[in-house]
């Protein structure tokens, strides 16, 4: 497709609903197309995710409109237009779709007519999906140069409980009885009673630097970091309780297991006593840096440099260390690490041990992610290549080349494996053997927004 026939296509959107007959019973014969039950064109593209809701589809667009259509048969139900784009995911409960828009309202319809009930103007565009719990509906401003604000509205008659300005970084909010935990773009960590939006409590770093990870509660206890420094606060008094400098940047967001805490800088893994911030032990290493460590058991796992390494959680002590090549991301399935190198493949590691169990190469440059389903890996290359392999031999299944990226993960689901590439592929496969079941192919169309699958049918 050529960049301006991509340009024209990305100002038509649609939503199609495709039959999935791969999953049924009597199954087609290889090759054939994806029933396609119906399809709706929009006059701007959609980034919103799908919600379905007693048999109707509900999403919003790039045109301004948020769209309810029968999820059957694709009959427009109602429209409702804004002033600006949407995208906010919809929710819908009670009868009630709630949704925002770059218009900066945050709208309640009637499910059923698309009748406006009430609309809320808040002080910036809204592109997060409300969230509605006990009667109330908490909305978030997208951050602008000021920083979000996050309000909270009546769910019934759309009339402002509370709002707090504090210029919000747009990271997500921890939420634990009754209590919402908040960080701001500068170094502030809030406390507020989900009710009334009242401070409980708020608790400034004590230094210059920003906070830079969401705040993370367990035990009673709130968890957080700015750039050098890692610290805790109490929960319900706001109370600092330590607080860890580090002489280098933290990368990875704090993580808590059986009474530790675990982070990363560029250089060294640390375990701190996570009720008083004693350190336990701190582990150099040439190039530590990842965004999230994984504790599995005994075991904290992180790659370094060109290796993945493996260190008792209670000493640091270093278990083992295998030469892997630069690692573009690593699953636990059970007993085995599957790790995918930057380039050319995959291998699986005893999660024990460290030792090699089998490695895959795939013949590909820049294999990019994996998912692990069924006792099967799927690694995912440049240019839409898509490799299955055994989990427990490291053969492999089959193959398949889309010949153009793609845009979501594969899934796996009845024995079919399902995968979206660009400009509006969608494949259905057996995950056994790669049998293509069939492919649903429109080259007007680039596919934006993630698939929500129901029954038989998928909507995208």
């Amino acid at each position: 497709m050529s960049r301006h026939a991509i340009r024209v296509a990305q100002l038509l959107a649609l939503i199609v609903a495709v039959f999935l007959v791969g999953a049924c019973a009597d199954r087609p014969r290889p090759g054939l197309e994806g029933q396609l039950l119906w399809e709706y064109k929009m006059g701007g593209p959609i980034y919103t995710t799908p919600f379905l809701d007693n048999g109707t589809v509900y999403f919003g667009s790039d045109d301004n409109h948020i769209y309810a259509l029968d999820a059957r048969t694709g009959a427009f139900r109602w429209r409702y237009r804004t002033g600006d784009i949407v995208r906010s995911s919809p929710t819908v409960t009670g009868g009630v779709v709630y949704f925002g828009s770059h218009d900066g309202h945050l709208f309640a319809l009637d499910a059923d007519s698309g009748e406006l009930l009430w609309r809320h103007l808040a002080e910036g565009p809204i592109r997060s999906a409300p969230v509605v719990a006990d009667g109330v509906v908490f909305g978030a401003t997208y951050p602008q140069q000021s920083g979000g604000d996050l309000f909270a509205l009546d769910a019934k008659s759309g009339s402002l409980l509370w709002q707090f300005r504090a210029s919000l970084r747009g990271l997500s909010p921890a939420v634990v009885d009754g209590v919402v935990y908040i960080v701001s773009r500068g170094r502030h960590l809030y406390a507020l009673d989900a009710g009334t939006g009242e401070v409980f409590w708020h608790y400034e770093v004590g230094s210059p630097f920003t906070l830079i990870s969401s705040p993370k509660v367990e035990e009673g206890i709130v968890y957080s970091s700015s750039q050098v420094d890692v610290f805790a606060v109490e929960a319900k008094t706001g109370v600092p309780l330590w607080s860890y400098r580090t002489d280098q940047a933290v990368y990875s967001t704090p993580e808590v297991e059986k009474g530790i805490l675990y982070f990363s800088t560029r250089d060294k893994i640390f375990a701190l006593d996570a009720t008083t911030g004693e350190l336990h032990w701190s582990h150099e290493e040439e190039d530590a840096r990842f965004s999230t460590l994984t504790m599995v058991e005994s075991l904290v796992y992180s790659p370094s440099g060109d290796d993945l390494i493996a260190l008792d959680a209670m000493t640091g002590e270093l278990r083992w260390r295998y030469p892997t090549g630069e690692v573009s991301f690593f699953a636990l399935d059970e007993e085995v690490l599957y790790v995918g190198r930057q380039s050319n493949g995959l291998l699986a590691l005893d999660a024990r041990t460290g030792e090699l169990r089998w490695d895959y190469w795939s013949g590909d440059n820049h294999s990019s992610y994996s998912i692990v389903a069924d006792g099967s890996v799927y690694l995912v290359a440049d240019f839409g290549h898509v490799h299955a392999v055994n989990g427990h031999s490291g053969e492999l299944a089959w193959s398949f080349q889309t010949g153009i990226g793609l845009e979501r993960l594969p899934r796996e689901e009845d024995s079919v494996a399902s995968f979206t590439s660009s400009y509006g592929y969608i494949y259905a496969l057996n995950a056994a053997t790669g049998e293509v079941f069939w492919r649903f192919a429109d080259d007007d169309y680039y596919l934006f927004s993630d698939s929500v699958g129901s029954g038989d049918v998928v909507y995208l």
